[in-house]
């Protein structure tokens, strides 16, 4: 497949010709291109394989495989709780005591 040009008014298909200036894209104009994105691994094969295995429906193997997925995620580490409850409170309350000075 081969990158198709069309204008965004109207949606139809014009040649690159029309759609180019010079080698850029002109105002008003857009693209569609192919473009595989997808790594080699679906979810909804995960989904299945699961499914086969458990012996589950489809729809609960999805919901197992988010909620077992869940955890590897960007997670900020928990704070530490040892002798920093005075520290949290006073920053609470400075956090607080200043809330209206960033509102918008």
């Amino acid at each position: 497949m081969r990158t198709q040009y069309f204008c965004v008014a109207d949606g139809r298909a014009v040649d690159e010709a029309e759609a180019m200036f010079n080698g850029t894209l002109r105002a008003g104009y857009g693209t569609r291109n192919h473009a595989m994105m997808k790594d080699g691994f679906s979810i909804a094969d995960a989904d299945e394989r699961r499914a086969e295995q458990h012996g589950v429906s489809l729809s609960q193997a999805s919901y197992e495989n988010r909620v077992s997925d869940a955890w590897k995620g960007e997670q900020p580490a928990p704070a530490s709780r040892i002798g920093d409850d005075a520290g949290g409170q006073t920053a609470y309350e400075r956090r607080i005591a200043n809330a209206w000075k960033e509102t918008r």
